[in-house]
């Protein structure tokens, strides 16, 4: 499949993609998880973007690099959205002690300078400042206290 895939046209792949999500949202059973992994590659935004989102469940700790590097490099807004919401899950499991402090701090750290980049779009700093929301540290905190007192966060 991963070597069919990028011949398949981008509009096909997008509704793929798009509909096996709703499948996996609907039915916990079904297990897509390697179709959104090849979509992490795919050469459209919308497709990474909606893979990401397809990995909900996914407590796999060896995303979490790929998520913070799409949270931190990636081109597409959409796609450092879905990244940075995904990252979430991760500092939760951090949090409950559930995985090991590495991929709790590499999330952490990813959401962190993603909030603190002030050319990075509200959006984006917005997600990033909702996964981070399961932490009890002070720094996250006061962010909290500085997004409900600015402006254009209203």
């Amino acid at each position: 499949m991963r070597e069919a895939w990028p011949g398949l046209p981008v509009e096909l792949r997008r509704r793929l993609i798009a509909r096996l999500v709703e499948i996996a949202e609907a039915d916990f059973e079904v297990d897509f998880g390697a179709v959104f992994r090849v979509g992490l590659d795919d050469a459209d935004p919308e497709v990474r973007a909606k893979a990401i989102d397809g990995l909900w469940e996914d407590e796999d700790v060896r995303l979490v690099p790929l998520l913070a590097a799409f949270v931190r490099e990636d081109e597409a807004p959409a796609v450092r959205e879905a990244a940075a919401k995904s990252l979430g899950r991760f500092v939760l499991l951090g949090e409950l002690e559930k995985i090991r402090p590495a991929p709790r701090t590499m999330a952490y750290e990813a959401l962190l300078a993603s909030i603190q980049d002030p050319e990075e779009l509200l959006e984006v700093r917005r997600r990033a400042l909702e996964s981070l929301a399961y932490t009890s540290n002070e720094t996250v905190t006061e962010l909290i206290r500085e997004a409900h007192a600015a402006p254009e966060e209203k």
